[in-house]
């Protein structure tokens, strides 16, 4: 029988920012003028590009819209890579249908996706159309 030797431990390396062209001699060294393309002293390539937006509607959706949202999110994730981008509104209307869930909630997010959906023809219209506001559609109930 053999002894099994412990294996070694190995630290990564602290991951360094490139070294910015002024450092190096300026545009000089890379053949041209030296002024021509030189970078400032202040380039800073340690700088972290923006993040994604987050999307907000998997956390401000009540459990109930949770669950509607489920067939929105598999057609979103099987059928919308094979369908293609064929929508005449902005936004899409799997993505409305997500807001008006988060916006509205269940029973009036649903109502406000299914109208959406059934504005969706060819001889409906096309362009932007934003989903309400909740604060909106208030206001004109009251009056």
């Amino acid at each position: 029988m053999t002894a099994f030797r412990p294996l070694k431990r190995c630290r990564a390396k602290p991951l360094t920012p490139p070294v910015p062209v002024c450092a190096l001699g300026g545009a000089a060294t890379l053949g041209g003028s030296p002024n021509a393309g030189a970078m400032t002293a202040s380039t800073n390539f340690a700088t972290p590009l923006p993040s994604r937006p987050v999307r907000t509607y998997l956390s401000a959706m009540t459990p109930f819209a949770h669950i509607i949202a489920l067939p929105v999110r598999a057609y979103r994730l099987i059928f919308s890579p094979w369908v293609g981008f064929n929508c005449r509104y902005q936004p899409t209307c799997s993505a409305y249908a997500m807001e008006a869930l988060e916006k509205h909630g269940a029973i009036k997010g649903s109502w406000l996706a299914a109208k959406r959906i059934g504005r969706c023809h060819p001889l409906g219209g096309d362009g932007y159309d934003p989903v309400p506001d909740p604060a909106l559609s208030k206001e004109k109930n009251d009056e």
